[in-house]
Parts: C-alpha cells; structure tokens; sequence
C-alpha cells in the first residue's frame, strides 16, 4: 500500500466534490460485481484532462474515494491506497464436447442379409477395426470450472 500522488489526489478530490458517498458505494459494487470501469471515474479523469491506460483501474480509484470519503472532504489523503496489480489467473475446466465421426467398415456380407450384417457388426463395432472417415466438432458442455492459483507481476499502478 502506498500514498497517493498529487493528481491521485486531485483525482479522488473530483469524485468526491461530484458524487455523494451512497452513489460511489452503488457504482462501486456494481464494478466490483461486474468487474467493469467507472463513470463517476472516467468523468473526473475528463475533467482533470488525464487518463488510465486501462479501464479497470478506475475501481481503485473509486474504492479509495468510497472509503475516506469523509477524510477526502477535509483534505486528508493520509490513509494509504490499495493498487490493483496485474495478476494471471489460472482455471482447470471439465469440458464435454460432442464429437460426429463417420466410421468405415469395409467387409462381405450377402445383399439379403445386409441390415443382420450391419446390426452384428454394431454390436461388436470396435472389433472390426474401423477407419475414422470424416470428424465434426459439436459444441461443448462446461462441466466445472475450477480456480487453481493466481499470481500478480509488474509493479502496483500509480497514476503520476
């Protein structure tokens, strides 16, 4: 955790001078449900003439503003700010997927017998060695999906 610097400052200064502290909590969950920007953010960076080179990292900047909100009003940023960091997640998943493959057997059965011949060979299909003809991929069925570890790397982000 780290202090902010002067145009964090002014940053988080905008968002509190333009919204109340009951609508920076609301956007707040809504960007950390959705894992999505905000626009109370993008507002006071526009009116600040400055910008973030990725749009998620407004949530820190609302997190902190949604946290001293008080403090901000009476001009003190002595609390320290929670930077968000790159971070590789990583998942196993479980995935089902239909396949549709054409098999080819090629053998000798009598022409009045041909569907007896056909069901007997069904029956014991992969004795007969069969030839893989065409293959299609349908689509596929998530059976799980399981969180296995994260890492962060680089450096924190801070806007000078």
């Amino acid at each position: 955790m780290s202090t902010l610097t002067d145009k964090e400052r002014a940053l988080v200064k905008t968002i509190v001078r333009l919204n109340d502290k009951e609508s920076i909590e609301h956007e707040l969950q809504d960007c950390m449900d959705d894992h999505s920007s905000s626009d109370k953010v993008f507002t006071a960076l526009k009116l600040l003439g400055l910008k973030l080179p990725d749009d998620i990292l407004t949530v820190q900047y609302l997190r902190y503003a949604s946290e001293n909100y008080e403090n901000i009003k009476n001009n003190d940023f002595s609390q320290p700010i929670t930077r968000m960091q790159m971070t590789d997640f990583e998942y196993t998943a479980n995935e089902t997927q239909t396949v549709y493959i054409r098999y080819s057997i090629k053998s000798y059965a009598f022409e009045d017998e041909i569907n007896k011949t056909a069901n007997a060979i069904e029956g014991n299909f992969w004795d007969w060695d069969p030839d893989e003809v065409e293959r299609d991929y349908g689509d596929s069925d998530t059976n799980y999906i399981e969180h296995d570890s994260s890492d962060t790397y680089g450096d924190e982000y801070t806007l000078k």
